[in-house]
This record gives C-alpha cells, structure tokens and sequence, in this order.
C-alpha cells in the first residue's frame, strides 16, 4: 500500500512549509504598527509563552503526581491510571503553550483598533516561534542518546 511508503518528516514542515507562511504574514504586515508595538510584543510573546509553559507543566506534574490523571480503556471496558513520563509532560506542555490568535484577529479589524490587531499578530506569530523552540528543545535535551537527570527543575 501507499500508506506504508509515506513517512512524514517534521523537518520538511519546519523548514520548507511554515517559513513561506510565516514570510507571507510579515510581508503583508503593517510593519510600522509592528515596531511601535514591538517591546509589547515581545513580552507578550516570549514571557506570556514561557510562563504558561511553566504553569502547564508544574501543574500537570502535579496532578500526574497525585494519580489523579485516568484514562478509559476501550478493551476492558475499564478506567486505569494515566502514566506518562516527565519527558512526555514537558513535551505536552510546550504544545499547549502555543496559542492560536485566528479567531481574536478575525474579530478585530485593523481599520478600528490598529494597536490591537497589530499586538495580536505579532504576539500569534512570536508565541508560535517560542512554541516551536520550546519543543525542539525539549526533544532534543530529554530524547537524546545519553540519558539526563530529571528533577524538580526540569521546567525551567
């Protein structure tokens, strides 16, 4: 079968499909309202992403900790425990801290409220590019061939 033979491969996304879309928005960007906005921006961005990366994974090992994640087994028609690895957690974690700015844009129309929308856009498009990092990192520090030490300052 087809299906067998394709293989997806995350770098083919990263580097060849996400920077044209990512190209294209900046080319069509207000850029001065951008960079009247940029300090903004950025805090938003980077520290908003960092510390709801935090939050995200402190409290989910917190609960994963307490045995208070379950899940529902098909098979045996059963509720069973949850177990997920630190490294999982993290990962998880820096998914969700990406967040999806469409639907506040859409709402908000530049003509109006130029300020707004151009703190949306550029918070959406760094929040992204944190995210991503995030990840990356996250992968490459915790899924690398030699094992590392896990502790209660792996978040951070």
């Amino acid at each position: 079968m087809i299906q067998e033979n394709i293989i997806f491969d995350d770098n083919v996304l990263f580097y060849f499909c996400n920077p044209p879309i990512v190209f294209a928005s900046g080319y069509n960007m207000r850029r001065k309202r951008f960079f009247q906005n940029f300090t903004n921006i950025m805090i938003f961005g980077i520290f908003g992403t960092l510390v709801t990366y935090i939050i995200f994974a402190a409290l989910t090992i917190w609960i994963h900790s307490g045995n208070w994640m379950t899940m529902y087994n098909a098979t045996t028609e059963q509720w069973q425990s949850l177990e997920l690895s630190t490294p999982e957690i993290l990962l998880m974690s820096s998914l969700l801290c990406s967040t999806d700015v469409i639907a506040a844009i859409s709402m908000v129309k530049y003509e109006e409220q130029p300020t707004l929308f151009s703190l949306l856009f550029g918070e959406g498009i760094v929040n992204d590019a944190v995210a991503i990092i995030l990840f990356n990192t996250v992968l490459k520090f915790f899924f690398a061939d030699e094992q590392t030490e896990i502790g209660w300052t792996a978040p951070f």
